[in-house]
């Protein structure tokens, strides 16, 4: 029997193509790597980096989280997402409890701006903490698959050398790839591993990765570690556009830092509170609703996920969604407030 061509092949199309669940890997404590096929045998299509939007049916109602695409676009045939469980009762403590090999879940995407370039034309730094890990393990293998001979540091910290993600792997990739770099640490001292130990500081960072100033650097993990890396990055002298970053915030995520409201813009009422803010012409209105205190989950900020859904009842607003929403939840009212911008006076509910 002849293997289709994957090149020739129609890729996976979303949501009206379910995702079947193949296997289950654990990765370290707390952490596993799930793998699916497309229910039609599909191929995949994507950059290395990018995400999907999964529909976990919980409990208590579906709900839509993002996660990065751990696998390579190289290896066409399935999607593996690497997941941490967090919090008891929420929506990853449920994929590692309830989803079997069998399961079926509906989800959105790739997407994402955060991925590989195409061109690859300057040294590349991997910088990961604790679960962010997962695009940067996507950018390796698929350097490791084409045989890439640009120069990487693959950086990754974490609190114990049993939470280090992928550092077998990694170490093969470096080991294959004559300019690839592994560079794992632990903040928790241990000297049994052999591992330098602390979490460094910007200047430490900066000390670390000898071609920071010249590379492309795609980083992700939480915040702290996150502000330390771009402030290494720019007492290295590393210009500001070839700083990348991945995050995807909580179910609740936290608000922005409070700024001034502008001077112009559109009135915005919020129901069912009845609260009263401006939003300008040129803001998303998820920089608005958080910027005057409201509180509306969101995750990807791009249009994909549909988390920050809201129901526009009167107004008329600029949304660029990326399939976050179908077209009848559209016709229906429904905006995303991340891709919303206003074009007159709102009124907008937040569901309860």
């Amino acid at each position: 029997m002849a293997i289709p061509d994957p090149a020739r092949t129609r890729p996976w199309s979303g949501a009206d193509d379910p995702l079947v669940l193949a296997a289950v890997r654990d990765e370290a404590p707390g952490v596993k790597s799930f793998r699916f096929v497309a229910a039609s045998g599909a191929p995949f299509r994507f950059a290395a980096g990018q995400h999907l939007v999964l529909d976990l049916p919980l409990p208590g109602g579906t709900v839509r989280r993002s996660f990065t695409i751990a696998s390579p676009p190289t290896r066409p045939a399935y999607v593996e997402l690497t997941v941490k469980a967090q919090g008891a009762g929420g929506a990853t403590a449920w994929m590692h409890e309830a989803l079997r090999p069998g399961a079926r879940l509906v989800a959105r995407g790739p997407g994402g701006g955060f991925h590989l370039a195409e061109r690859l034309d300057r040294p590349l730094v991997l910088a990961t903490a604790g679960s962010g890990a997962t695009p940067a393990m996507a950018i390796a293998r698929t350097l490791s698959d084409r045989r890439e001979s640009v120069p990487v540091h693959y950086l990754h910290l974490a609190r114990r050398s049993a939470d280090l993600l992928f550092r077998a792997e990694v170490e093969t990739i470096a080991a294959s790839l004559p300019a690839f770099r592994a560079d794992f640490r632990i903040s928790t001292a241990d000297p049994a591993c052999g591992l330098p130990a602390g979490r460094p500081d910007t200047a430490a960072l900066a000390r670390a990765i000898p071609t920071l100033a010249a590379a492309e650097v795609y980083a992700c993990g939480p915040a702290g570690f996150m502000a330390a890396m771009r402030a290494a990055h720019a007492i290295a002298g590393g210009a500001p556009e070839r700083f990348h970053t991945e995050s995807f915030g909580g179910a609740e995520e936290a608000l922005a830092p409070a700024t001034a409201a502008p001077t112009a813009g559109f009135a915005v009422r919020v129901l069912p509170s009845g609260r009263e803010l401006v939003a300008a012409p040129d803001e998303p209105l998820l920089a608005a609703l958080h910027r005057a205190g409201v509180a509306l989950p969101s995750s990807c900020r791009s249009g994909l996920c549909g988390t920050c859904r809201i129901m526009k009842r009167a107004g008329e607003v600029e949304m660029n969604q990326n399939g976050g929403l179908f077209d009848d939840e559209v016709e229906d009212g429904l905006i995303l407030a991340c891709c919303s911008r206003a074009r007159s006076p709102l009124t907008l509910e937040i569901a309860k």
